[in-house]
């Protein structure tokens, strides 16, 4: 009798043994698949800003404005993945914008970098339509300091809805200069529920605006 009553306490303990270590190796895949799934998303991302920033330096229109929507968060389970920022940084050794997507989550990152090879360095402006000083920042490498434009969509109080890539030339003289704008259009929650686009930076800009003045839609 007691050697049954040990038997079946050691097949209980066993069974217990066995259910938590199924339930270990399946949390684990789950996490690696989260983690794959919020890479590809944060890749997904970067790669679309940088194409539709490149779309509007190689349009062969002369001034032109684009509107991209940002999404609230990543689309994956977990709420340090859902989360993430935007930092634009202006390479001025390569001539270059680098995207970079990074969730909350320290794990989930990517890049993707495009090159504004026609507009001189010097004629690429970042502007936040609120807090600058929050969105407008600098990164130090190899001694060298390039601009931030930060981007925060999934921060609620402070939530980037939409990047504005404007690029415009020149009116004064036949071959003008190329400007190249991109705006953090965001809002502050409360009072907002949202913003309105054409309130950010565009082509109707008024007087006394850089785009104005520069591009001289006068």
């Amino acid at each position: 009798m007691k050697s049954q009553i040990e038997l079946s306490m050691l097949t209980r303990f066993a069974m217990v043994f066995f259910i938590m270590s199924l339930a270990l190796i399946v949390l684990m895949f789950s996490s690696a698949e989260q983690k794959g799934l919020c890479r590809t998303q944060a890749e997904l991302t970067a790669r679309q800003i940088a194409s539709s920033i490149n779309q509007v330096l190689t349009s062969p229109a002369e001034d032109e404005r684009k509107l991209i929507p940002l999404a609230a968060a990543l689309n994956v389970g977990e709420r340090d993945r859902a989360r993430y920022t935007v930092n634009i940084t202006k390479r001025a050794d390569s001539k270059t914008l680098v995207v970079g997507v990074a969730a909350a989550s320290s794990d989930c990152i990517a890049f993707q970098s495009v090159g504004y090879g026609e507009v001189d360095e010097d004629k690429v402006f970042f502007q936040s339509k609120l807090n600058p000083s929050s969105h407008l920042l600098s990164e130090t490498f190899g001694g060298n300091v390039f601009e931030v434009l930060q981007l925060t969509p999934s921060k609620v109080e402070d939530r980037t809805s939409y990047l504005i890539v404007l690029k415009c030339r020149d009116k004064s003289s036949f071959a003008g200069k190329k400007f190249l704008y991109m705006q953090n259009c965001n809002y502050k929650f409360p009072p907002d529920t949202g913003v309105n686009p054409d309130s950010c930076l565009n082509l109707n800009s008024d007087p006394g605006n850089p785009v104005e003045t520069n591009c001289g839609f006068r």
